[in-house]
């Protein structure tokens, strides 16, 4: 049905006292589903001569019942007030002193002896189809033409017997009028192929792809609708749900962390070292930087946050911690200290601050040294690692990076260069990005040896990220 429309007295020019209340007019099949109840009001007036009523409706299905669905309720009696109105409507129409003639798709004008009779007119459909043309659906979807036809011969058929009391040919009139052109009587085998076609015609066909389908473009509107309110409930709730699962109350809930790491960075250079005991040697300075957002308030008092620096086939003597800084760091340094390999931040801020903190270690090693060993991880000769393993921690983004600042020393990228370790999960091995000079030395301002980059996200406690790669002397 379509939706109802209000009005009001201006809309009519009446006096407005008649319409303070106002007016809604709907679809007028709710209330008259054959239109007649007008013409009932002038037969007093201009009665006509004869008054014939279209009656394209359905048969009332009696043997349907009342389902447990709560919409087939509704449709059920919505069927049973229609049917009651119609034949209310058609009793009225038959106690006027007007003839009426109803004409209904319903009617069953011959049986099965009455069809073989030679003088009734050629083309009238078989008591098997009507029956299924009186159940096809009434929508806006395109019929097919042998449903366009089969229609046009019934109403034909009832109108010509309504008007003329037979089915008989007249004078000229040989043939029922038809869209298309008249074959043979139609062979049982025929009559039952069009019958099932027919009975699949009750139901509406969704009609995505027929461009000749009155109500084409609507499924397809509906679903661009459907789509753009999706992709736009995406856009404007996806940083909304994000920021709300991330905010540091949830945050804390979910992970248990008093702070989050939105991001932490990696970056160790790489430079020449002195010889010794016939050793080249390479000076790494690495420094850890660490975007933090509080969780909850956090005191010098509280030790939250602990680095642990494990340097790998160091030169004893060459250990050197850098320290604490940062933003908001109470604890800072400048230059080197006696190493120590646990680095304790102490810091302070409140509940949804982010602070930048930073640690590192430096010290020297021996290159070409021991050939790197790592589980599920083979090295070449030439190949060497930095890892960043996260033992408790939750990491929105997480890069690493070495950088030679050397052209002395040549740094290029292997074939599996970003490797992160899932807990409990397959190793995932991607590419790197490569430095400013691509890996090889470069004559000019830059003189450096060649840069890798890997990028790593959402990692959880439990994860260890690392960066491989070739180290050679130039």
């Amino acid at each position: 049905m379509f939706p109802e429309r209000a009005l009001s007295a201006k809309d009519f020019a009446q006096p407005r006292k008649k319409w303070e209340a106002g007016a809604s007019l709907a679809d007028g099949g709710v209330y008259d589903n054959l239109g007649i109840q007008f013409f009932l009001g002038l037969t007093g007036k201009v009665p006509p001569p004869a008054f014939y009523v279209s009656d394209a409706g359905a048969p009332f299905d009696y043997a349907a019942g009342l389902s447990g669905n709560v919409f087939s309720r509704v449709a059920r009696v919505t069927d049973v007030q229609m049917d009651l109105l119609r034949t209310a409507f058609i009793e009225d129409a038959a106690d006027t002193s007007v003839p009426v003639r109803q004409i209904s798709i319903a009617d069953e004008l011959l049986n099965r002896q009455e069809y073989k009779r030679e003088d009734l007119l050629d083309g009238i459909p078989p008591r098997e189809i009507v029956r299924r043309l009186q159940l096809i659906r009434t929508d806006l979807d395109e019929f097919t033409k042998l449903e366009i036809d089969l229609l046009i011969r019934h109403g034909y058929t009832v109108a010509y017997k309504a008007l003329t009391g037979s089915l008989a040919r007249i004078r000229d009139v040989r043939f029922v009028w038809s869209v298309t052109e008249l074959g043979p009587p139609l062979s049982p085998a025929t009559i039952q192929e069009q019958s099932t076609e027919l009975e699949n015609s009750q139901r509406r066909r969704l009609g995505l792809f027929n461009p000749k389908d009155r109500t084409f473009p609507v499924p397809w509107f509906l679903i661009a609708f459907v789509l753009l309110f999706l992709f736009a409930t995406q856009k404007v709730l996806r940083p909304f749900v994000f920021e709300s699962i991330r905010s540091p109350r949830v945050d804390q809930v979910l992970t248990g962390r008093p702070y989050r790491l939105t991001r932490v960075m990696r970056y160790v250079v790489l430079e020449p070292a002195a010889e010794r005991e016939g050793h080249q040697g390479v000076l790494a300075t690495s420094r850890f930087f660490y975007w933090t957002r509080l969780n909850q308030n956090i005191t010098p008092k509280d030790s939250t946050f602990t680095e642990v620096l494990i340097p790998t086939y160091e030169r004893s003597p060459s250990v050197h911690g850098l320290g604490v800084i940062g933003a908001n760091a109470i604890r800072e340094s400048e230059g080197t200290l006696p190493f120590e390999d646990r680095r304790e931040l102490t810091f302070q801020g409140a509940r949804g601050d982010t602070l930048l903190l930073g640690t590192g270690v430096q010290y020297e090693f021996d290159w070409p040294g021991p050939l790197r060993n790592l589980q599920n991880i083979e090295f070449s000769n030439g190949e060497d690692y930095w890892a960043y393993e996260n033992t408790s921690d939750y990491v929105d983004h997480l890069v690493i990076v070495v950088d030679s600042r050397s052209d002395k020393l040549l740094v290029t990228q292997p074939s599996d260069c970003a490797i992160l370790y899932r807990a409990n999960r397959a190793i995932v091995r991607s590419k790197c990005k490569i430095g400013e000079n691509n890996g090889s030395m470069r004559p000019g301002l830059s003189l450096y040896g060649g840069a890798l980059v890997a990028e790593f996200n959402d990692l959880k406690p439990g994860d260890e990220a690392i960066i491989k790669y070739k180290l050679a002397w130039h």
